[in-house]
């Protein structure tokens, strides 16, 4: 009886148990709408069938259905317009980027990466909040902007946003930002216009990885500063080649996909059977003795 008690109290300890896992991602393509790229021949074409080739590369992977990677598209001129959501469904994704009339305002102007970039940190902060992670409050939100404004060169946060940032951090995985760019881009800041230097540098503080894909010749500074978040500065000669640029967002996806995580699950380890087989296995070796043995003493 004592053994059944035990084993209807239902004792467990815990344990951790670890296992590696292909690391979901949340994609956001961040795409030059400037008139430096819209001016030459075929150069919006190449850059939209590079983004075709990524989402063909996601589509092959061999994951489940409910484990596809979640795609956002952002494009920028004078400022950053977002095209779409973080989605899954990659054909409608790619429709919805080839409708963009590139040609005409607010599109076709000048080439203001900044806001490409800070338009995609808004969105991945935005899904991380919706799915229950901490975000920065509206006050936290006009400091951080009035830091990647401004005429210094690096980014400096105060104590308590720095901890904010490394909560985030923690919550933020499998972000990567994808830029396409003819490189035409001022990486100095201003009172007036968002720092890509300063984004990039806010990016690598939440663990958000960034990719560039550049036209013309190598930028060192920004080829450092995308290498610190864990990306790939990567260059192609002409804007309107589609075959390397086709290639290069190949290779970036193929990159991705073959990234882990290793995931700790918080497991029990209930520890009834060992005290309901044993007690089981007396209640039987009772009965048999109760029918046999002790009838056949009480009989006689």
């Amino acid at each position: 009886m004592t053994l059944l008690i035990l084993s209807a109290a239902d004792l467990w300890l815990g344990y951790e148990e670890t296992s590696k896992k292909y690391l979901l991602h949340n994609y956001v393509l961040i795409n030059d709408g400037s008139g430096s790229m819209v001016g030459v021949p075929d150069a919006i074409p190449a850059m939209l069938s590079g983004n075709r080739i990524f989402f063909e590369t996601l589509k092959q992977s061999d994951r489940k259905d409910d484990e596809r990677d979640l795609v956002a598209q952002v494009v920028f001129s004078n400022g950053a317009y977002v095209v779409s959501y973080f989605r899954e469904d990659y054909d409608n994704l790619m429709r919805k980027m080839e409708l963009t009339n590139w040609t005409s305002p607010p599109l076709n102007m000048g080439t203001d990466a900044g806001s490409g970039l800070w338009s995609a940190l808004q969105l991945s902060l935005k899904k991380n909040q919706q799915n229950g992670g901490h975000a920065y409050t509206n006050e936290e939100m006009k400091f951080l902007i009035a830091r990647v404004r401004g005429m210094e060169s690096e980014l400096s946060l105060n104590k308590a946003l720095e901890e904010k940032t490394n909560v985030i951090r923690n919550e933020l995985n499998g972000y990567v930002f994808i830029v396409f760019t003819d490189g035409m881009f001022d990486l100095s800041s201003s009172p007036e216009f968002i720092s890509p230097t300063k984004t990039i540098q806010l990016c690598k503080k939440l663990g958000i990885k960034v990719y560039v894909i550049s036209v013309g010749s190598a930028n060192g500074e920004l080829s450092e500063l995308v290498k610190s978040t864990g990306g790939t500065m990567m260059f192609i000669k002409t804007n309107n080649d589609r075959k390397a640029i086709a290639a290069l967002y190949k290779k970036t996806a193929e990159e991705e996909l073959r990234s882990t995580k290793n995931f700790v699950e918080q497991k029990k380890r209930y520890y009834y059977k060992w005290f309901a087989i044993p007690a089981l296995a007396l209640l039987f070796i009772w009965i048999v003795l109760k029918n046999t043995v002790s009838r056949s003493l009480t009989e006689s």
